[in-house]
């Protein structure tokens, strides 16, 4: 078939109806961006997270691990970002994480990709990522010109930046070097005073111990920190920094829980209990990342900063049939008389970033 190795790309993905970028592999930049990746980890600031670490080479030059790949396609899979609800009203759960995982959305949509630009280019070899390997995913859309990056370090597009990424490293040879996407960020600075616990350090460099995503996810341990004491409503991720970002304005939805899940505090608490149906319900879901006795500790830690009579209440129903040991001790200690230190401080304790002025406008909304 005759024309530009990026315009036979373009007749294979049309019918698959995402929004997708094509660039050389070469492309990706590694000036500045290697010394940002290596001290970030070096400061101990991906938490809990320690692949990021160990992965770190193959994060700055894939094609350390992968030396055949010569380009990369990335597309994008939306979801539905909800509407802020009032704080420690319900027990929220981030949008991209509210029905069936991500993963298996992506990996079928990836595969059926893959198998139409094999046929349309033969010999084409391909590997298949989806927030599952060891690539930088916001980086490479950012090469493949499909947005910019944030400084809440996601990548946003003039659609928002409520999608998933996913993707291919090719074989592909002759793959032109798509233009620049213009940062369009302006002077706003809305994600960084939004943030509760003042994850972000500076623009685009975030503690990920501090981050609300991290501890009610990443953090096995369910540390008690900043963001330990900051959350109200946040019981599996985070969309605060994404619900105030003027590109998403135009697509919040309502704020709706699939149908079967629980809604209230009480609800919530009752299904994470053993026995409950916690890994029945939720078993293709982001949430058994977390985990039953997990999710139960962030319900009660949340609930413990709003309503601590409420919390003490469920905590003790809980109490009664939990089995899991460090949750027991854990529930214990918070019903013991006596104050509770870890509750002086209040949400909006964010240290926030020295000398920054009051958030702006972006470019152009």
């Amino acid at each position: 078939m005759t024309g530009s190795v990026r315009s036979r790309v373009s007749r294979v993905l049309e019918p698959h109806g995402l929004e997708w970028g094509l660039a050389p592999l070469a492309s990706l930049p590694v000036e500045g961006r290697e010394d940002r990746v290596r001290s970030w980890t070096a400061d101990g600031l991906h938490g809990t997270m320690d692949w990021l670490a160990k992965s770190i080479e193959s994060r700055i030059r894939p094609q350390v691990q992968w030396p055949w790949a010569r380009s990369f396609l990335v597309v994008e899979l939306p979801y539905d970002l909800p509407a802020a609800v009032a704080p420690g009203s319900r027990p929220e759960v981030a949008g991209y994480a509210r029905g069936r995982d991500y993963h298996y959305r992506l990996d079928g949509r990836l595969k059926a990709i893959a198998s139409d630009l094999e046929a349309e280019f033969p010999g084409l070899r391909t590997f298949q990522f989806c927030d599952d390997q060891h690539l930088p995913e916001v980086e490479l859309a950012v090469a493949a010109g499909l947005g910019w990056r944030g400084r809440n370090t996601l990548l946003v597009t003039r659609k928002g930046s409520a999608f998933h990424l996913g993707g291919l490293l090719l074989s592909l040879e002759d793959v032109d070097v798509p233009p620049p996407h213009p940062d369009h960020c302006g002077s706003c600075t809305a994600c960084l005073d939004a943030c509760p616990t003042g994850a972000f350090l500076e623009p685009g460099r975030i503690d990920a111990s501090r981050c609300l995503s991290h501890w009610s996810i990443e953090d096995r341990h369910t540390t008690e920190n900043v963001a330990a004491r900051s959350a109200r409503s946040e019981v599996f991720g985070c969309d605060i920094c994404q619900q105030v970002c003027p590109w998403n304005r135009r697509i919040l939805t309502e704020n709706v829980l699939p149908g079967g899940w629980p809604g209230t505090w009480e609800e919530w608490t009752d299904i994470c209990r053993p026995g409950g149906g916690f890994q029945s319900l939720f078993t293709k879901t982001p949430l058994r990342r977390a985990g039953r006795h997990k999710m139960l500790r962030n319900l009660l830690r949340a609930l413990w900063n709003t309503d601590p009579a409420r919390a003490a209440t469920l905590t003790r129903r809980a109490l009664g049939t939990e089995t899991y040991p460090s949750l027991v001790e854990w529930m214990r200690s918070r019903l013991e008389p006596g104050p509770s230190p870890d509750l002086t401080l209040t949400r909006n304790d964010n240290p926030g970033i020295p000398g920054k002025e009051p958030p702006c406008k972006p470019t152009s909304v």
